[in-house]
């Protein structure tokens, strides 16, 4: 057979193409490092030099990069969540029978401290102080000793992890009938609390706060539909935000540093809703036909990534993850395929989605929209557990206790 030129240049140009790294046809293998099987599925941690740290019923366990177990804590009942690491590489952990653990890095207890009932994942400011509260009505302050500082007691049940504004002083929490609380982090006496209407519903739990620092706000949202700003002064309220024409549920709200509050919105969480932050004027919804999850903002915040599932059971999954614009345009969106339950979590240009209610499947997806590579040779659901990013490796927990480490491919 000849070739004429026309040939050879055909040929050339379809094998140059093929050789360039990241075009449609590149595959890229990707490996499984190791598994280390527990009980449970939660979201591991990561500590220093690489050791992953996951909770699995009374026992804390510590793991090398390689998958070696190199120790494990028991505690005396079941740890609740997913625990930290905090200064000084000290992981703390609390229990069901109200116990919060700090243990230092080579395995041994450093201290415990009892509380009143079952621990939350606390939280540590810059001092070392340790805030948690339990499922009851308390917040505890931790010294660095395990000593108490201070507790303040709520009206109801806490709803959630404290969040501290160490440059004012305080901590602030909700509770479970729609509450929020300035919390004096000196002394834990009451600087303020903003109670939310509660027009629809007799029992109305609000979201964890989002601090707008530049203009001294801070923002929740309530099972009515509601969107409230409140001043981190006095505890007044700026402004609050509802659709009034149609039922119009509110996500948790996302902070650009442009001032933009995204969330997801719409009588089944499918609308994206950007708002003024300083005003409270909606300035857009984009309606995605999915049912969202909360916003993540992307590492320049030029895309704003979502989640979004088909939110019915009986129906083939139509899930996407959707980028958009700070505007709100959307710039693509990805199938895949199956429901994602978590958040996807955004790493050096890569946004990491997993997905687990059918087919269990992690995807790295580019900031163009592009799969780079997936991973589907989980032996069971990734259930609620958020794929964990360090240097080379992707951690992702399994229902009935498989922890996951997935080699990242060279791209």
């Amino acid at each position: 057979m000849k070739f004429n030129s026309n040939m050879v240049y055909v040929i050339l140009l379809i094998v140059g193409f093929l050789l360039v790294p990241g075009n449609i046809f590149a595959e890229y293998d990707v490996n499984l490092k190791w598994t280390f099987e527990t009980d449970l599925g939660r979201t591991p941690i990561l500590g220093e030099n690489g050791t992953v740290y996951i909770t699995d019923n009374t026992e804390l366990f510590a793991i090398n990069s390689e998958g070696d177990k190199l120790w494990s804590f028991s505690a005396d009942d079941e740890f609740t969540f997913s625990p930290i690491v905090g200064k000084n590489n000290i992981i703390y952990a609390g229990s069901r029978n109200g116990k919060i653990y700090a243990i230092k890095s080579d395995g041994t207890k450093k201290w415990s401290f009892q509380g009143e009932d079952r621990m939350r994942t606390p939280v540590q400011g810059k001092d070392g102080v340790i805030y948690v509260g339990c499922r009851g009505n308390k917040l505890y302050a931790i010294n660095p000793d395990g000593t108490e500082k201070w507790n303040f007691e709520m009206d109801n049940s806490m709803r959630d992890r404290p969040k501290i504004y160490e440059d004012k002083g305080i901590v602030f929490v909700t509770d479970s009938e729609g509450k929020i609380y300035a919390i004096n982090i000196e002394n834990g006496t009451k600087k303020w609390s903003f109670e939310i209407d509660n027009s629809m519903i007799s029992r109305s739990m609000i979201s964890r706060p989002e601090i707008y620092e530049d203009k001294e706000t801070i923002f929740a949202t309530d099972f009515d539909g509601k969107l409230y700003a409140v001043d981190i002064e006095n505890g007044t309220k700026k402004w609050s935000f509802e659709k009034k024409d149609e039922p119009f549920l509110l996500g948790e709200p996302v902070l650009s540093e442009e001032g933009l509050l995204y969330l997801a919105g719409g009588r089944v969480g499918n609308y994206l809703c950007i708002i003024d932050a300083e005003e409270g004027e909606l300035l857009k919804t984009v309606e995605t036909g999915n049912r969202l999850l909360t916003p993540v903002l992307g590492e320049d915040e030029e895309n704003i990534y979502v989640v979004g599932g088909s939110g019915v059971i009986a129906k083939p999954y139509e899930s996407k993850l959707f980028a958009f614009a700070p505007d709100g345009t959307e710039k693509w969106n990805f199938e895949l395929g199956d429901e994602p339950h978590r958040q996807p979590t955004v790493g050096k240009g890569i946004i990491y989605v997993a997905t687990g209610v059918g087919v269990s499947k992690l995807f790295a997806i580019n900031t163009d929209g592009e799969k780079e590579w997936s991973f589907d040779k989980f032996e069971k659901y990734i259930g609620f557990s958020r794929p964990v990013v360090a240097e080379d490796t992707v951690y992702v927990g399994c229902t009935e206790g498989i922890l996951y480490a997935i080699e990242k491919p060279e791209i």
